[in-house]
Parts: C-alpha cells; sequence; structure tokens
C-alpha cells in the first residue's frame, strides 16, 4: 500500500510550513504595496491629479487585501497540525488488506483539485473508495440520511450534521471530477467510519454504509477488494489524478 504513516505525517508539516511561508509573504507584500502608495501620495511623486490619486487608493486597497489573505494563510498554518495520527490509525488498520496497487490518501496528501475533499480516499483496481471519518464520542443512530446522537444518558437527538449528506456531496464532486478527465467509468464507492473507539453505532437502512475503523479490513474484504473492475492502465492515470505524479 502506498502513503503510510511517515508519508501522511511529512504532508501534513510541509503543508504548515507552506501555510506559514505563503502567509509571510503575501503579508509582506502587502505592507509594502500600503507603504509605496503612502509615498507617492506623500512626495507627490506623479504631480498630484486623478491618476496619481487613482494609483495611490489601488496600491492601498490591494496591499490590504493582500495583508488580510496573508494574515489568514499564517493563521492556518500555525494551526495546521504537523502530524496526522487519525491517518496513522487508518493506514495500520488497512495494511493487512490492502497491497502495493492501492493508494491511500488523505484530505491534505491529496492533489486533485477537488471543491470538497473527502476525509480518505483509497485507489485500487476495484475503484475508487472514500471514506469520511468521524472520530468523536458518543451514541449514534442513523437511518437513511438521518442522523441522532445521545451524549450522557440523554434522550438521542437530532445530530447537528449528517455524515451521510456530507459524503454524497463529496461523492458528487469525486464524480464530476474524475469524469471531467475522462475517468467516468472509475467505480467509486463510500463508507462512513467510525474511528473513536468507545463510540457505539445502530443503523437501519443507511444511504451510505457505516462501520467501525475495527471492521473497515472486513467490510473491504467483502466488498471493495472482492475482484479487480479497472485494468492496470486505467488504475494508474487514476492514481496520478488524485495523488500526483508520485502515484502513478
Amino acid at each position: 500500500m502506498q502513503d503510510t504513516t511517515d508519508s501522511f505525517n511529512q504532508t501534513s508539516a510541509r503543508l504548515a510550513v507552506r501555510r506559514k511561508v505563503s502567509g509571510f509573504f503575501l503579508t509582506l507584500s502587502g505592507v509594502l504595496l500600503m507603504l509605496i502608495g503612502l509615498v507617492i501620495a506623500v512626495l507627490n511623486v506623479f504631480g498630484g491629479g486623478a491618476v496619481q490619486n487613482l494609483l495611490v487608493v489601488g496600491a492601498i486597497i490591494l496591499g490590504a487585501v493582500l495583508v488580510v489573505v496573508g494574515a489568514v494563510n499564517f493563521v492556518r498554518g500555525m494551526r495546521t497540525p504537523t502530524t496526522d495520527p487519525l491517518g496513522a490509525r487508518l493506514a495500520q488498520t488497512l495494511v493487512s488488506v490492502l497491497d502495493s496497487r492501492h493508494l491511500l490518501l488523505r484530505d491534505h496528501s491529496m492533489q486533485a483539485n477537488l471543491v470538497v475533499k473527502p476525509d480518505a480516499v483509497v485507489v485500487g483496481p476495484g475503484g475508487v473508495m472514500v471514506l469520511k471519518l468521524i472520530n468523536e464520542p458518543g451514541i449514534f443512530r442513523c437511518e437513511n440520511e438521518t442522523w441522532l446522537k445521545r451524549i450522557a444518558g440523554r434522550d438521542f437527538q437530532s445530530w447537528k450534521r449528517s455524515p451521510t449528506r456530507e459524503i454524497i456531496q463529496e461523492l458528487d464532486v469525486m464524480r464530476e471530477y474524475l469524469a471531467s478527465h475522462q475517468l467516468q467509468n472509475v467505480p467509486i464507492d463510500a463508507f462512513i467510519v467510525f474511528t473513536y473507539p468507545a463510540a457505539e453505532i445502530s443503523v437501519r437502512a443507511p444511504a451510505i454504509a457505516v462501520t467501525t475503523l475495527d471492521y473497515l479490513p472486513g467490510e473491504l474484504r467483502h466488498g471493495y477488494l472482492l475482484s479487480d473492475r479497472i485494468d492496470m492502465d486505467l488504475l494508474r492515470q487514476t492514481r496520478r489524478l488524485l495523488g500526483g505524479r508520485r502515484a502513478g
């Protein structure tokens, strides 16, 4: 299986550094642009008039935008974890069932330009398996697309989110993305995977299959891994598209 614990951690660390560096330079560029605008205004470089006023206002506005974007990027970089313990657990769980033909990707290691990225994806001879990872404690109940949650002995209440609706959206985005690259024949499957050890789940006629991390390898063996549904050429194209050149 390609992409392991170390590569997930390295990707997380690179992403954090990249966001901080880009944020710093965007902020610096914005500050310099605003200073240039002020210098033009104070020194009356262009002799005043409408053109100079336009340059000054434009420089200050564009500089302010760059400062805001840069600051947001820098803060995102500071908050980006440099390790991926959940990805590590997923890789360790699946290493026994996925061979070297399979590529395991996390959202931060995925090279595809998706509007909405799934938490994790397995790409292999069986096609693309999209995984929604739920790492929350509690007691959960699912019926079709509706989710209820109970905490600390209280009655079940409507959950603030629906993992089913979330992953359906991710599946739609993935299908459109593959089709836009002439890979519409690649099969796509999905699982909602609860990764929190103490979580309890009951399901009734779920729209998307639900399982736990411990049971995921068995679920894959009895479905996704049963047969090869795409040839090696199509597999290489899909891996390269989602995972980048190194995955081809």
